[in-house]
């Protein structure tokens, strides 16, 4: 089973500083994760005591359909 850590700011797998003596365009990339994937879930808070805390302030509700829709489009903002 593969291990993972943090020391400091440094990602550890297995024990080892990932991606020790490694270099990206000529900057040291010591302990930081390549390629790090993160899945992002949006839902409805069915809770009626947590629900208001996730409202839009112009709107004053949640908007799963617009929270995902701002997702889909800062993703584009950030490949350009």
């Amino acid at each position: 089973m593969t291990s993972i850590g943090i020391e400091g700011e440094a990602f550890i797998v297995d024990g080892r500083l990932a991606n020790a003596g490694r270099t990206v365009l000529g900057v040291p990339v010591d302990g930081l994760l390549l390629n790090s994937r993160m899945i992002n879930g949006m839902f409805d808070d069915l809770n009626p005591a947590t629900r208001g805390q996730w409202a839009y302030p112009d709107t004053g509700v949640w908007d799963a359909e617009r929270a995902c829709s701002s997702a889909r489009a800062s993703r584009r903002s950030i490949r350009s």
